[in-house]
């Protein structure tokens, strides 16, 4: 993982395991630093350098406005999203049977989450309040719709569409 100054254009190393997987980071609203590492057979959520979270699949690291870190985590039979705050772990979005919920990205406010789900055949997006209700699908169609940002407004988010996987 590097991070570069746009002003001065020199790369600094922040991350970097022989022999293993980093990948993903995110950057919050504080400066915190979360990034996927894959190390010996596990996947670990890191936050500035230590593992916040380790196991199973850990994917889409991103924060919240208040600087909470997320998370997708993978179980046995679906993927949902959590919040990593002081050691706990607390279930934001349940993937559902079988199903997935990805790549959370949060509303200025903090008071939506906009994620990806596969609901049916396709990947689309979707938006919820975190921990209080199921999504609202936002997007359709016979495409994948990957990868939501908000606005820095909330007025939009920007997403993928990919027709196909090449």
């Amino acid at each position: 993982i590097m991070m570069a100054d746009p002003a001065a254009g020199m790369p600094v190393v922040l991350a970097d395991l022989p022999g293993g997987l980093d990948t993903q980071p995110a950057v919050g609203p504080q400066g915190q630093l979360a990034w996927i590492r894959r190390n010996s057979g596990n996947w670990e959520l890191m936050e500035n350098g230590r593992a916040v979270s380790s196991g199973a699949l850990h994917v889409s690291p991103a924060y919240r406005p208040d600087g909470t870190l997320t998370a997708a985590v993978s179980g046995e039979i679906s993927t949902s999203i959590y919040a990593f705050e002081k050691g706990n772990r607390t279930l934001l979005l349940d993937g559902g049977s079988n199903g997935l919920a990805v790549a959370p990205s949060f509303s200025p406010d903090g008071a939506k989450m906009a994620y990806v789900s596969n609901q049916g055949e396709w990947a689309q997006i979707f938006v919820a309040s975190p921990g209080r209700e199921s999504g609202r699908r936002i997007t359709s169609g016979q495409v994948r719709n990957t990868d939501p940002d908000w606005s820095p407004t909330g007025e939009f988010i920007a997403f993928v569409i990919r027709e196909t996987d090449v």
